[in-house]
């Protein structure tokens, strides 16, 4: 649902050095949870949300375990925290009675419109808490993930009869949430994840990080970024490479990232046909338009912890296209053939295709690369994002229906 129309127009500064015309509506309060203390996973698009939704108008508060990258990340957005919650995920007791008790003193003193959850332990803290206050506030929780959710006798309760609206970042994680809980097709509504496109935009010094690392400019590079660990397709993307690498001699690949696979990678890459063709570009988080940038082609080979798969519409905002996993809801983010390849989980045939069809013409890639930005440009606004977030926060408190 499109918001024009709904009261009055107004100009704001959003961030990130750019200004938006928006329509202002009925202003609402709302307190986001999560049982993180890391910026890592969920917590970025959640301070994104927020962040947006602050924009707009609306009084927006977080809680979440505070000490550590994630409370710098919200206090440098310039948004405000909840005191004195541990949400820290574990099964203590204590720490679970304190912060029912102080998220409920929290919630009378605010009146929040909405609680909105982003993790199952803070799902159960909330519901917890709001028990019994009236007018009781909405409760909503997203589901990042790609994974089945419970269903057993406590969380179909939770879902059915404490829950007022789910969130998903895909149609395919719909279908597979409405498979375990159908009657609930009503409550459960697609939003899909997005990026900050002043960010992540194409017009970054493509040659600097290869200069960095070593690699020759004229040198077709292909690009995972990713955890480094066995769920995010890493030994698929080795098994297809000896071929890639014959057929591709000047091609680089570039590993981006951290994980348990580290060491392994590294006594990998010294042997032929690797030596001298994968490079380690570390863990990167203030450069990682430029580390898209010197991509000829990025792939996504696993689902992560955040199903919205961020790393695909990264690429794709910097213009580099990607070869995605058929899974989740990479299919419904990559455009195939025009911004990008989807390939079924461990096809080593069509994988293998798929790098040397991109890698050994760079004109090609390039071109699905400027398809990929707009496309990018189209469907991947965090402002967007937030809008249609509280249209259907206000749907429900005003009784309408949503398609």
């Amino acid at each position: 649902m499109k918001w024009e129309g709904r009261g009055n127009k107004d100009s704001f500064d959003v961030g990130y050095g750019f200004t938006r015309i928006i329509m202002m509506q009925e202003s609402l309060r709302v307190i986001h949870l999560a049982s993180t203390k890391r910026l890592t996973g969920v917590a970025e698009p959640m301070v994104n949300l927020a962040f947006y939704q602050k924009a707009l108008g609306h009084d927006v508060i977080l809680g979440f375990e505070q000490g550590r990258s994630l409370e710098k990340y919200v206090k440098g957005m310039g948004l405000s925290i909840l005191p004195d919650l541990h949400l820290d995920g574990r099964l203590n007791p204590f720490h679970i009675m304190q912060d029912v008790r102080r998220l409920r003193r929290h919630i009378e003193t605010l009146s929040p419109d909405v609680v909105h959850c982003h993790l199952l332990h803070d799902h159960w803290i909330a519901v917890l808490a709001t028990r019994g206050i009236l007018p009781r506030p909405f409760v909503f929780r997203t589901m990042h993930r790609f994974v089945s959710p419970y269903h057993d006798p406590f969380h179909r309760h939770l879902f059915t009869g404490l829950t007022d609206g789910i969130i998903v970042p895909s149609v395919a994680m719909r279908r597979l949430f409405l498979r375990w809980y159908p009657l609930l097709a009503p409550r459960v509504f697609v939003i899909r994840g997005g990026v900050n496109l002043e960010r992540y935009r194409p017009d970054v010094d493509r040659r600097r990080l290869r200069h960095e690392l070593g690699i020759p400019e004229d040198a077709p590079v292909a690009g995972i970024v990713a955890r480094l660990r066995k769920d995010r397709g890493i030994d698929w993307l080795f098994a297809s490479l000896p071929h890639v690498l014959s057929s591709v001699p000047k091609c680089r690949i570039m590993i981006v990232g951290q994980g348990e696979l580290q060491g392994k990678i590294r006594n990998i890459m010294s042997e032929p046909p690797f030596q001298g063709c994968v490079v380690m570009a570390g863990y990167r988080t203030h450069d990682l338009p430029l580390t898209y940038g010197a991509m000829d082609v990025s792939l996504f080979l696993g689902l992560g912890s955040e199903g919205s798969c961020r790393a695909v519409m990264e690429a794709m905002a910097c213009g580099t296209p990607v070869i995605g996993v058929d899974k989740g809801a990479v299919p419904e983010i990559i455009s195939e053939g025009v911004t990008g390849f989807v390939v079924p989980e461990g096809d080593e045939r069509l994988l293998t295709e798929r790098l040397c069809e991109l890698l050994s013409n760079r004109k090609f890639a390039s071109d699905m690369g400027e398809a990929a930005r707009q496309r990018a440009d189209n469907l991947f606004c965090l402002y967007d994002k937030a809008l249609q977030m509280c249209d259907v926060y206000l749907a429900l408190k005003q009784g309408r229906h949503l398609p």
